[in-house]
């Protein structure tokens, strides 16, 4: 058993060698700002899934590859990351930004019947936080304007930083209101 559990794998076959190869160069390889100089958490996806199993089916009907998929792919996915990206540039807050009200005024349990559950928290120093999904993931949020402030987004679709909105008993997160679905209104 012992000696089973010590050989080796055979070879990956040749195309998708060849893949990961040309994954690892564009990763490795990435233009300046780009994938090396990013949070492991906040790297593009560049469709290397899709690519793989496209390559399957032009082995499968083809004989060979047809495509190069993968850069195909990734331009995809950056037009759709861009798509994404809010207008408002959120890093930098307006010199004129109006002050945020007192942390309690903003806390508390929101519910959205497309999302469901958001809560904002805030710390002993009035920091807020958001926590969004059904295992809660956590957003340090920060002031922008009034009662508005700002996330960096995380996960495959990263797309910077987004804008939290207070008002009138809601909160609405515009990373998720790109079908107005991203209103919360407090409980």
């Amino acid at each position: 058993m012992e000696r089973l559990l010590r050989r080796r794998r055979p070879p990956a076959p040749e195309p998708l060698r060849r893949l990961r190869t040309r994954y690892q160069r564009q990763r490795h390889h990435a233009p300046p700002g780009e994938a090396r100089h990013r949070r492991p958490h906040q790297r593009r996806p560049v469709g290397l899934a899709d690519a793989v199993a496209l390559d399957f089916f032009d082995f499968a009907q083809h004989g060979k590859a047809t495509t190069d998929w993968l850069p195909l792919l990734a331009s995809v996915y950056a037009k759709e990351v861009d798509e994404a990206r809010s207008p408002t540039d959120y890093a930098h807050p307006p010199a004129s930004a109006k002050p945020a009200k007192d942390s309690a005024a903003y806390t508390g349990t929101y519910n959205n019947p497309y999302y469901g559950k958001a809560t904002v928290t805030a710390d002993d120093k009035g920091a807020l936080t958001l926590a969004l999904g059904p295992k809660p993931m956590l957003f340090p949020l920060t002031h922008y304007d009034g009662d508005t402030f700002s996330f960096e987004t995380t996960g495959e679709m990263a797309a910077g930083r987004t804008g939290v909105t207070f008002a009138d008993g809601t909160v609405r997160v515009e990373s998720l209101d790109a079908n107005h679905l991203g209103t919360f209104t407090e409980q």
